[in-house]
């Protein structure tokens, strides 16, 4: 029973991860990315000087459902955090092709958000962004589902099998 069992069962396991991380580092590129679209979106509008601060923070900041406020105050550029957190990994590789200026993340643990501080012609732009916006927390249902259907599946086969066995095993003893 176990020379056909254990193959299935490493088969799932091997396609499990696969399918899996890939769907994962999937998810979380493209959500990075349209954060950093919009984050290259608010520079451009800073930049250009299409709009005023209070219509950027208001309108577009609202619009886009970030938090989004002006500062002169200090900050390290060269202190870049590098995080092991894959989340972080790629939103600052994304950032890192749309974004042109300076710019740090800083995670928020306590409300559960990142700030991205941009640094453009000596004012600070705090964009501030809920962790909802850049990860996925479905992850855990689409394994329930794999785990459920393979053990009905494997449950199905062993009881089938089980069946013929029985059922050849009884027709030879005769």
């Amino acid at each position: 029973m176990l020379i056909v069992i254990f193959p299935i069962l490493t088969f799932q396991i091997i396609m499990l991860t696969y399918y899996f991380n890939s769907l994962w580092e999937r998810t979380l590129s493209r959500l990075a990315r349209s954060v950093a679209a919009e984050v290259n979106m608010i520079v451009d509008q800073v930049e250009q000087k299409n709009l005023t601060e209070n219509e950027i923070k208001n309108d577009l900041g609202k619009t886009l459902g970030l938090q989004i406020s002006f500062t002169e105050e200090e900050i390290d550029f060269n202190n870049q955090l590098e995080s092991l957190n894959l989340v972080f990994k790629n939103l600052n590789k994304e950032l890192r092709h749309k974004v042109k200026y300076p710019y740090v993340i800083e995670p928020d643990k306590a409300n559960k958000s990142i700030n991205i501080l941009v640094s453009i012609e000596g004012q600070i732009i705090k964009i501030g962004i809920l962790e909802d916006r850049i990860t996925t927390s479905r992850n855990h249902v689409f394994l329930g589902w794999l785990l459920i259907s393979s053990s009905i599946l494997f449950t199905s086969t062993s009881c089938n099998s089980a069946t013929i066995s029985f059922s050849f095993i009884t027709k030879r003893v005769r």
